[in-house]
């Protein structure tokens, strides 16, 4: 017996290059965010894997990006992904792949905090 083609297949894409498939590969954040960690803020993985096209013998075991430049505010991309030769990104260009922000010890928080405390020696005085 031999192997038939299902029926209802659509051929390949003609511009899709031969021998080249999807697949998942895992995205792993490399480096300390000095500066992110300095203002007490946090990077925040939001893609944990990224869909590439390649050929089976090209498809690296997992993409790293480094996070060490990245300062509050920063946000890394899938375009910014270093990709192996033979390996291109099959997902937006623009989805976020780490976000750097800042702690919520800072900002409105961090303010309300302080303005707690002064109320609190207030009180205190009141008292006395």
């Amino acid at each position: 017996m031999t192997a038939q083609p299902l029926a209802g297949n659509p051929p390949p894409p003609p511009h899709a290059a031969p021998g080249l498939r999807n697949f998942e590969v895992p995205v792993i954040l490399v480096g300390e965010a000095v500066e992110v960690r300095h203002a007490d803020g946090a990077v925040d993985q939001q893609m944990f894997a990224v869909s590439v096209k390649a050929r089976p013998g090209s498809i690296p075991n997992s993409i790293e990006l480094d996070i060490s430049g990245m300062v509050p505010g920063d946000l890394l991309r899938v375009a910014d992904l270093p990709l192996p030769d033979g390996v291109e990104a099959d997902t937006d260009p623009e989805a976020a792949i780490a976000i750097a922000h800042v702690g919520r010890t800072s900002g409105s928080l961090g303010e309300e905090a302080e303005e707690a405390g002064v109320e609190g020696e207030s009180e205190a005085d009141a008292e006395a």
